[in-house]
C-alpha cells in the first residue's frame, strides 16, 4: 500500500512460447535472446473496484537459474525527501547475455 492506501503489486507475465533457454546451462548461447515476459505493476485506487495495469519494461528473464528470476517492490517510508516512492527491482539478461539487476522508481503510485 502506498500513502493514499493505493494498493501497488509488481507482476511478471512470461511468455512460455519464448523458453529459449537450455537447462542446466549457464553459458552466452543459452541466455535468452529475445524478451520472453513483460513486468507490470497493477494498482487499485479504490479497494479493487477498479484495477489499472502499466507495462514497465519487456523483459529477458533467465530460467536456467530460478532463483535469479525473482522481482521485488518496495515502498519508502522515511520521513525523507523521497517518501512514497515506489521502487521496481528485477532480473533481466537481456546485457552481455548475463542476468542483471535492473532498476526503476515511480513518484506516482507506479
Amino acid at each position: 500500500m502506498s500513502d493514499d492506501s493505493t494498493f501497488v503489486a509488481l507482476v511478471v507475465e512470461l511468455d512460455k512460447s519464448k523458453r529459449n533457454m537450455f537447462p542446466g546451462r549457464s553459458d552466452a548461447k543459452s541466455a535468452p535472446h529475445e524478451a520472453d515476459g513483460r513486468l507490470v505493476v497493477v494498482r487499485s485506487h479504490d479497494g479493487g473496484q477498479k484495477v489499472e495495469a502499466t507495462l514497465i519494461a519487456d523483459v529477458y528473464y533467465d530460467t536456467r537459474v530460478p532463483q535469479l528470476s525473482m522481482s521485488s517492490l518496495a515502498i519508502d517510508r522515511s520521513a525523507g525527501p523521497f517518501r512514497g516512492r515506489i521502487y521496481a527491482v528485477w532480473p533481466d539478461a537481456r546485457a552481455e547475455e548475463r542476468t542483471q539487476i535492473f532498476l526503476s522508481f515511480s513518484d506516482d503510485t507506479g
